[in-house]
């Protein structure tokens, strides 16, 4: 199964990626997958959380455990949407706080 994800940057009208995953992909996979699109620095820090309606963060998924959050090579796309999370918040900026908000959309 495939799930399409839209990434929306609020600070930028203009930004949008969409991207095809595996639902039996981490989430880890995911961070990988959006480094190189974005040609980011996979050494720098960086988190996923759950997101409410509100666009607020909830659960935290993180590349090492903290006693607030999981390791995002732990879960899978599938088990997050299972658990009716829709929205995600990957954090590329943790120090400023900087996110990118990713929705989803099951592609069957």
């Amino acid at each position: 199964m495939l799930y399409k994800f839209k990434m929306l940057f609020p600070k930028k009208k203009d930004f949008m990626r969409e991207y095809e995953v595996l639902a039996t992909n981490s989430l880890y996979d995911f961070h990988l997958a959006i480094q190189q699109d974005l040609d980011y620095d996979e050494a720098q820090m960086v988190a996923f959380y759950t997101a409410d309606e509100n666009s607020s963060p909830v659960d935290g998924f993180t590349l090492f455990p903290t006693s607030e959050t999981q390791l995002m090579d732990e879960i899978s796309l599938r088990n997050l949407i299972q658990k009716k999370q829709y929205r995600l918040l990957y954090y590329f900026d943790l120090m400023n706080k900087r996110s990118f908000q990713l929705e989803w959309q099951d592609l069957g």
